[in-house]
Formats: C-alpha cells, structure tokens, sequence
C-alpha cells in the first residue's frame, strides 16, 4: 500500500474534493475548510471513517506541519488494526475513561471539600461545657481558687471574665479576701469549656446551692 503520496504544496493549494495520501489517508477541502480523514475497514469487517481534525494551511510551512501530525495520527490507526482493534472504539473508551476520571476527581474534590468544611465548623464549633462541682478549699487571689470535689478530686479554677489584681499590691489582698468572703468553704458548680496556660480550669463559678439552680450567684462581672 503505497503512503505519504502528497507534498506540502499539494496540500497548501488543494481545491474542492479529496486527496488521497495513501494508507487510508485523505484531505478533505469543503468550501475554505479542510480536514482530514482516515476511512478504514475495521476488523470486523466495517467501512469506517475516522475524523483526524482540521488541516490548518495558510502557509506551505503550516500545511507541512499539519500533514506530518495526520500522517502520525494515520499510522497509529493502522498500528492498532493491525493488532485487531478499531480505532473509533479505542477512541470512544478512551474519551470514556478520560470522562471517568475527571467525574471520579470532581467527586473526590468534593468529598474532599466537605470534609474540610466538616472539619472546619468541628474545630470552630464550641464544645458542650464540663461541670465540676465541689467545695472550694481555697482562694489563691481574687480570680483563682481551688475546688475539691466528691471523689478528692482538687480543681484549679481561674474564674471566666476576671481579672483581678495580682497578689502583692494592696488592690490584690483585698480582691483575695472579697471572694474567700463569698466561697471558701462553700459548695458551687463550675461550668468551663477550656483550660489556660498554667493547665487551670477556665469557667463560670456558681455559688451554693449546687442541687438547685435557684439562689445560685454567678461570679463574674
């Protein structure tokens, strides 16, 4: 089977109709559009035609370029009907893979998506307040006291939304002495979402009674 018949400048000054490179080969020129077309028999025994895109050729230069890359697409054809397969349908399942793969990613980023989001609105969610209940056993300073519950347990809890003056000053001793005055040796309950950075409890402390919520005081500003 004679191939690769036509020359840069045959292909660059083609008219109307079809040319034939040989192999299966041919330029089609419709009007100012040109393409190119390998029509094969397929192992099956079929007529068949199969589109190789257009045939750009504004220059000799630019025909030759595409008449190299139909020759190429050309001989792959053939490569693959001398194997016992149709190139249409090596064509259709790879355009059909190529489309499972991109749903498959477009799934995969969405998951992906949401669980990010999920994580996101868990790291930012705020978690269900702990309660620790207990008598206070003592007040370090006006904002800080330590609770020891039913199982001797002790808990150190820095009051939420406090800041009192530090021990040593004479505002501190006094701060210190106002909230022993309220709790030490009292029963409260503690709700607290976080710890600090010295590890202590940070909450909302409830004064006694602890088995109601009626007639507790919060401490808190």
């Amino acid at each position: 089977m004679a191939i690769e018949l036509l020359k840069p400048l045959q292909v660059f000054k083609a008219g109307e109709g079809r040319l034939s490179d040989g192999g299966c080969l041919f330029l089609v020129v419709k009007g100012a559009a040109a393409s190119w077309l390998f029509r094969y028999t397929s192992p099956t025994g079929k007529r068949r035609d199969l589109a190789l895109g257009a045939c750009e050729r504004s220059t000799i230069a630019i025909a030759a370029d595409s008449l190299a890359r139909a020759r190429r697409d050309a001989g792959a054809a053939r490569d693959l009907i001398r194997k016992g397969r149709d190139p249409l349908d090596e064509r259709k399942a790879t355009k059909q893979a190529s489309a499972a793969e991109a749903q498959a990613k477009k799934a995969a980023a969405k998951v992906a998506a949401l669980t990010l989001l999920r994580a996101a609105r868990d790291y930012h969610a705020p978690e269900a307040a702990e309660v620790v209940t207990g008598r206070v056993i003592s007040v370090a300073d006006g904002d800080t006291l330590t609770v020891l519950d039913a199982d001797k347990r002790q808990h150190r809890i820095r009051l939420a939304g406090i800041d009192a003056p530090e021990r040593g000053r004479p505002s501190g001793f006094r701060s210190k002495e106002t909230l022993g005055a309220l709790v030490h040796e009292q029963p409260v309950r503690v709700e607290w979402e976080k710890r600090d950075r010295f590890g202590r409890i940070v909450g909302k402390v409830w004064a006694a009674p602890v088995d109601s919520r009626a007639g507790e005081s919060l401490l808190a500003p």
